[in-house]
């Protein structure tokens, strides 16, 4: 290490340091062993300053090596022996004379600290062979079972690589920064570690949204798989993992940056996807050929149609253009409503106060059918008729500004554009419940009827209503007559018959 960075110094450092407070249970510097390579990396602080002294070393390899153990299915034993081989290794991969950088099996095991006398040879030659398989060549195995390590990069390749991986990092840390030395890379690298359980819990809610725009505009979400991809990445432990696994994902190194620029159009979208979902619903709740929205239908209809999965997946601008023109129109559209939803409130007005009048008149028909002399009952069928009518009364309060802000339709009365109430039935009614009527005061108006009324009638309650009949003044008896005065007519004419 001293001779590859001439850096005597430092390498002076690392060494003190690790023989006097390197964490284990006995000092180095009193055990009057070999101090072994892998003993540099056993101080979290050793390894800080071998990376610093190496600034021209690659260590992405040595990191993923490590990671990789963890899939080898060891006893806690010989994964602590196999960490310690790869670290060995991998200083010895420093020395300036090549042959030293291969180690035989039986090297190994006489660096092996003493308090592991059951490791030979045999056991350390039977790891190398599981862990160079595991390693995908970062260890590798020569004649007589020598083994080596092998930097799969140049060793420019720790900023290269961050450098030329900084679009997909920036996918979890938007604000990662080009590097070009150690110890700014250490710094971007940490703020990237930091960031990365973050995105987990934020890429869920995207993919959520995403998935629920897709299934609302009727579109397959094939292209979530990118998305997938994502949340697979942030599930890695470190940027070089990151980008090891984003390279797997792509299919290659060379398609990072296509994979990089879907997912980013998918964080886009997502990213309007709630608003985009506000609309499709808003837009489907306006009722179609409506004459009163026929000078904005156009609009609805082109926004209908632009609001496709993948046109917004494949054109980011489009999402912004939709928004934007949607508030435009949505200020067109609610003057349109309040207009229509006040003459709509006028004619229900108008409605229930012609209704409650046939609702006072019907009861008096119904009273006077009781009366035998009066002849057969009449419009009987219109008491099914009335209540018709009456469900068709919808009643709003907000007569005048309905907000609309979330809703296309008036939260009380839920108006669409219909015609209004069926005021041409409820006139027909009227006309024909006004017939029954006049029919019964004709009957009523025999002079018979009229002298066992006026005789029977001692508190002179009837003296209007008889002179009415008198005079056939039959359409303004309906103002006269009440449910009440007929009850008191009919007790009337049974008591005199009985």
């Amino acid at each position: 290490i001293g001779r590859d960075c001439q850096r005597d110094e430092i390498l002076g450092e690392i060494i003190g340091e690790t023989l006097c407070a390197n964490g284990s249970e006995t000092a180095l510097l009193s055990s009057k062993r070999l101090v072994m390579p892998a003993d540099l990396l056993r101080s979290s602080s050793a390894r800080l300053r071998i990376r610093a002294a190496c600034v021209d070393q690659s260590f992405e390899t040595y990191e993923l090596a490590s990671l990789r153990l963890s899939r080898l299915e060891l006893t806690p034993a010989h994964a602590h022996l196999a960490g310690d081989l790869v670290k060995t290794l991998f200083l010895a991969s420093f020395s300036a004379e090549p042959g030293r950088r291969r180690l035989k099996p039986s090297d190994l095991a006489q660096l092996v600290p003493s308090h592991q006398p059951a490791v030979d040879a045999a056991l350390i030659s039977e790891l190398l062979a599981s862990m160079a398989s595991e390693l995908d060549g970062v260890i590798a195995l020569e004649g007589g079972g020598a083994a080596r390590y092998r930097h799969s990069d140049p060793p420019d390749s720790f900023l290269r690589r961050w450098n030329d991986g900084l679009a997909l990092l920036r996918l979890v840390e938007p604000e990662l920064t080009k590097v070009y030395d150690m110890v700014t890379l250490f710094a971007q690298a940490e703020k990237f570690r930091a960031t990365l359980c973050d995105r987990r819990a934020d890429l869920s809610g995207q993919a959520g949204h995403l998935r629920y725009l897709a299934a609302i505009l009727g579109a397959s979400p094939r292209a979530l798989i990118a998305l997938n991809a994502f949340g697979n990445l942030l599930a890695t432990g470190n940027h070089e993992a990151y980008l090891k696994q984003a390279a797997i994902s792509a299919g290659g190194a060379a398609n990072l940056p296509a994979l990089t620029d879907e997912i980013a159009r998918l964080e886009r979208l997502a990213n309007r996807a709630p608003k985009l979902i506000e609309i499709k619903r808003y837009l489907d709740a306006i009722p179609g050929n409506r004459e009163a929205l026929r000078q904005i239908e156009p609009i609805r209809l082109q926004l209908l149609v632009e609001l496709d999965f993948q046109s917004l997946l494949a054109r980011h601008e489009l999402a912004d253009s939709i928004i934007e023109r949607f508030e435009n129109f949505k200020l067109e559209y609610r003057e349109l409503y309040r207009a229509a939803h006040r003459a709509h409130h006028a004619a229900v007005d108008q409605f229930a106060r012609k209704l409650e009048l046939q609702e006072i008149r019907f009861p008096v028909l119904t009273r006077l059918n009781r009366v035998r002399e009066l002849g057969q009952p009449l419009g009987i069928e219109l008491e099914h008729e009335l209540k018709m009518l009456a469900h068709e009364l919808t009643s709003c309060s907000d007569s005048c500004a309905p907000d609309l802000a979330d809703a296309s339709r008036c939260r009380v009365c839920e108006y669409r554009f219909e015609s209004g109430p069926p005021l041409a039935e409820l006139d027909q009614f009227e006309e024909r419940l006004g017939e029954a009527l006049k029919e019964k005061w004709k009957a009523l108006s025999s002079t018979g009827l009229i002298r066992i009324l006026t005789q029977a009638d001692s508190q002179g309650r009837l003296n209007e209503m008889l002179e009415l009949l008198r005079q056939e003044a039959f359409d303004r008896l309906a103002a006269t007559v009440d449910e009440d005065t007929a009850v008191y007519i009919v007790g009337l004419l049974i008591k005199a018959r009985s």
